[in-house]
């Protein structure tokens, strides 16, 4: 009996392999970065408003359309990312900031920064995939389509890049500002 991989099933597993080392990389380097007790809440309050933005998507699909309810959770999930980086900004940029508790929430960007480009392609494909004809060949979603392992790969090469700017801009200033 003979066995053999396909050249697509070397590409997923490569990819595999790749982001489960980036997410353990990520891991170990936050909790580096921060405590142990503000990674574990870290951990724990990410997981509580996973379940929280689960259950609104519940609702939402219950009452609505299931691809609306699919947005929704990409809307809030974006939404937050926004709103915590708004406040680490502002917490460490202002005249007289301290951390505070502001460690979980360095933690939650850390962890957030590789699923923000493929959230927003996400929902650049399922919106444009709703609002695309079967017979229209100019779609965005058809294009994505077509470009999907570089989309994934340039993914990896974004977290790098932003990652770089995350420590070189933002945890080395946070690292300068006073605890009280």
């Amino acid at each position: 009996m003979e066995s053999h991989l396909e050249k697509e099933d070397d590409r997923i597993s490569l990819f595999i392999l790749i982001s489960f080392s980036m997410g353990i990389s990520l891991m170990a380097f936050s909790f580096r970065i921060t405590s142990g007790k503000s990674w574990l809440t870290a951990l724990i309050s990410i997981g509580v408003i996973l379940i929280i933005f689960m259950f609104i998507t519940f609702i939402t699909e219950a009452i609505v359309d299931g691809k609306l309810a699919l947005i929704a959770f990409l809307l809030l999930t974006l939404l937050l990312f926004i709103g915590e980086i708004v406040f680490l900004l502002h917490t460490i940029y202002k005249t007289n900031g301290n951390k505070r508790n502001t460690s979980v929430i360095l933690n939650h960007l850390i962890w957030y920064i590789p699923a923000v480009p493929a959230l927003i392609i996400i929902l650049i494909y399922t919106i444009s995939k709703d609002n695309c004809s079967y017979d229209d060949t100019d779609c965005l979603y058809k294009w994505i389509d077509d470009r999907w392992w570089p989309i994934i790969w340039g993914n990896v090469v974004m977290v790098f890049f932003w990652m770089w700017l995350y420590v070189r801009f933002i945890i080395l200033k946070w690292k300068g500002v006073p605890e009280e």
